[in-house]
């Protein structure tokens, strides 16, 4: 997925430009913060939090994919210090296919993680029964298996490997797999828009019937509200995923469909707007302190030793 390898294999310079320079040091920022803020995440909700909701074990999932793609992140660099290990396939293939591996991963968590909340608000009465304990843990392993073949598959069955060859995911895989990703994730992100629109609506009619019946059942007010909460969060969790990444699937897809080469110019926009990808990494740690308060008052505990 990386789109910067403007050095070849055989190259030893290292005099790189201002703009490289900045890159690579924000590359590293991102590698520090995303494994620090994720790493963090991962410990309170296993160690405090514990998978009390479906929610829970989506956010773990999620933060375990955007801690690999910190540490993929960070690895960077060596490719810009040690050209030659591009031209090695294995470490070309894992240099760009790491991170679109947990882009995957995380399209995939953000999607079951809406469709849970879909069922929770709109079939309230039937979720208990489709979701089960068994079924959530299964899927949560599905969402790491099941995006295992796609991208992966490419270093065995989908190579265009050739030696001197770019180590770029736009030349060495085939078009139309280049092209899958972007295609995939617009539409889990269309079928994701339409699952929280039709929540929206039927979180509103609730809160329309409430206000005009006295004798409300409490239970099931604070059940649907729980949802909602919940339903909150992980619609957050979307559109920051959706502008991080959107934009460059769609710079992507623009490739499936010309098949000239990138100027210098839409080479750089590649590069920063992958950037911009990555940056979702950082921002979800934030969403959940800003989302949820028993994650905040765990983060307040441990930094704070407030009670």
């Amino acid at each position: 997925m990386n789109e910067t390898n403007a050095t070849s294999a055989g190259s030893t310079s290292f005099i790189f430009p201002p703009t490289l320079i900045a890159f690579i040091t924000l590359q590293q920022i991102i590698f520090v913060v995303a494994c620090l803020g994720n790493g963090l995440v991962v410990y309170i909700f296993v160690r405090y939090l514990k998978f009390q909701s479906n929610t829970n074990k989506f956010i773990v999932s999620l933060a375990f994919a955007d801690f690999f793609t910190g540490l993929s992140t960070g690895s960077q660099m060596f490719y810009f210090f040690y050209p030659r290990m591009s031209s090695n396939m294995a470490a070309c293939l894992l240099r760009n296919q790491v991170i679109e591996y947990m882009t995957m991963t995380s399209q995939l968590t953000v999607f079951v993680a809406a469709f849970d909340r879909y069922l929770a608000i709109c079939h309230p009465h039937k979720y208990s029964n489709i979701v089960t304990k068994t079924r959530s843990n299964i899927t949560c392993i599905l969402l790491w298996v099941l995006p295992s073949y796609a991208v992966f598959g490419s270093m065995s069955e989908w190579i265009n490997w050739h030696p001197g060859i770019g180590c770029s995911s736009e030349v060495i895989l085939p078009r139309a797999l280049y092209g899958m990703a972007s295609i995939v994730v617009y539409i889990f992100s269309i079928i994701t828009a339409i699952l929280y629109y039709l929540m929206l609506k039927t979180a509103w009619r609730f809160h329309r019937r409430i206000r005009s019946v006295e004798n409300n059942d409490q239970i099931q007010i604070k059940t649907m509200t729980k949802s909602i909460r919940g339903a909150k969060l992980t619609g957050t969790i979307t559109i920051v995923f959706s502008v991080c990444w959107l934009p460059y699937m769609a710079f992507r897809f623009r490739s499936l469909i010309l098949s000239k080469t990138k100027t210098k110019l839409e080479s750089d926009i590649a590069n920063w707007l992958v950037f911009l990808g990555i940056f979702n990494s950082v921002v979800n740690p934030i969403v959940y302190s800003w989302k949820r308060p028993d994650f905040n008052h765990q983060c307040r505990k441990i930094f704070c030793g407030r009670r």
